[in-house]
Parts: structure tokens; C-alpha cells; sequence
């Protein structure tokens, strides 16, 4: 879901240590799962969300973004209100299942935002930083490059398929679909299996991939500080 997202620089984010953006997530993310504040959750979510926007989302590609979070939300919503036998919708479970919405949306805006001014080469550091086995580490790494090419390899044979009017109803649509699950899978493994043997005979090891971080100056310190305080804050107020 994430791979269709561009990563436009961001000169201000970009100089942030980051060891503060994952604290600031950590913290966010805990503020986000124990808050029943609908507001509090809505302010979360709308704060991000603008914030994701200013990074480059469009309009075009928000439906595509939330919809999942968005349809998850709205099943868990209809779970809590729409009880059975009989068949009544349960008021008094509404705001219970509004902050399950809520919670979700505010999350998941959090974790865009953490994915759009992090590096994947910041994320595995912070890995380290963690004190994460390297086992565990190199293998987060491997599985992110199997998912890219499996990506681009189902977006190749997707756009082939299409060309050649694979999907103009709905029993050629299954028996391209069918095809392009076999086809991008084991093409994948194959490439995969082509890369890791390119990758160890030019002397590929994990740790050479490791960036140092450094210690967090006192600009950043400040503004986490600052950013914790004032959302610890709204959480016990509102």
C-alpha cells in the first residue's frame, strides 16, 4: 500500500535526528491506543493527515491511501452498534465503537507519517539502535526487498495483462488474476534468489549496510520535549 507513495524531501524533516521521530511515534502511537477522547483521537488524525499532505499526498491518492483503515474502521464501528436477535442498533455502543474508528484512523496516520520522513536506511539503524538480534534485523531487510520486486513484478505483469484486454470481463479477469498471482510469485523467488547470489558474490554483508546514528543535539531535543509536553498535554485535558 505504501510502495505507491512517493517520497518527496522534506528539508526540515530531514534534519531531524532519527531517534526522535521513532520516540515521538512511540510516544504518540501509546497516547493514540490508551486516549477514549474522541476529540483527542480526531485532532491526532486530522493533525497528521495534514501534516502527510504537506509531504506531497494529493487528493488523487487519498481514497487509495485510507480505504482500508476507512473500511476496517467502519466494519468495527457496525460491529459494536448493530446488535442481533433482535435486530437493533445499540446507541449506547456507538462512542465505544466511534473511539475504535478513531483510534485506527489516528494510527494508521501515524504510522504514514513515520514511513514518509524515515528512511528505510534510518529505520534499520534504529533497528540496531533497539538492540534488535541481527538475524532478526537482516532478515526485516531481505523481506523488504523480496516485497519491492514482488511489487514491480506484480505492476509489470498487471500493465501486460491490461495491454491485452486481460480484464475486460469478469471470467477473463479471473483467469488473468489466477495468472498473475503464479506468474509474479515465482518470478519473484527467482529474482530474489538472482539478487541474494549477485548481493554475497560482490561480498555482501549485513553490518557493512548499518549507518551510524548520532547523539540527539539539543534542537531536536527541544522540539520533542516541547511536542511530547504539549500532546501529553491535550491527552489529559481533553
Amino acid at each position: 500500500m505504501f510502495h505507491s507513495l512517493e517520497k518527496k524531501p522534506s528539508p526540515l524533516l530531514e534534519k531531524v535526528n532519527p531517534k526522535v521521530k521513532l520516540l515521538y511515534f512511540i510516544f504518540l502511537l501509546l497516547l493514540a491506543l490508551s486516549s477514549k477522547n474522541l476529540s483527542f483521537l480526531a485532532l491526532l488524525f486530522f493533525f497528521h493527515l495534514g501534516l502527510i499532505f504537506l509531504l506531497g499526498l494529493s487528493l488523487r491518492e487519498v481514497p487509495k491511501i485510507l480505504a482500508e483503515p476507512l473500511v476496517m474502521a467502519t466494519i468495527l464501528v457496525l460491529i459494536k452498534t448493530i446488535k442481533f436477535n433482535p435486530l437493533y442498533v445499540d446507541t449506547s455502543s456507538l462512542q465505544e465503537g466511534l473511539v475504535i474508528a478513531l483510534r485506527i484512523l489516528a494510527s494508521f496516520s501515524l504510522f504514514l507519517f513515520f514511513y514518509l520522513v524515515t528512511t528505510f536506511s534510518e529505520i534499520l539503524a534504529l533497528l540496531n539502535w533497539l538492540r534488535l538480534p541481527l538475524l532478526l534485523q537482516e532478515l526485516i531487510y531481505l523481506t523488504f526487498r523480496f516485497v519491492l520486486l514482488l511489487h514491480q513484478e506484480i505492476y509489470a505483469i498487471y500493465l501486460s495483462q491490461r495491454n491485452r484486454l486481460g480484464y475486460v470481463n469478469f471470467r477473463t479477469s479471473l483467469r488473468s488474476l489466477s495468472s498473475l498471482i503464479k506468474g509474479a510469485f515465482f518470478q519473484t523467488l527467482k529474482h530474489c534468489e538472482d539478487t541474494l547470489q549477485a548481493m554475497y558474490q560482490r561480498g555482501y554483508d549485513y553490518k557493512n549496510l548499518l549507518i551510524l546514528l548520532p547523539a540527539i543535539p539539543q534542537r531536536d531535543l527541544f522540539f520533542l520535549l516541547s511536542s511530547l509536553t504539549l500532546w501529553g498535554s491535550l491527552w489529559i485535558l481533553l
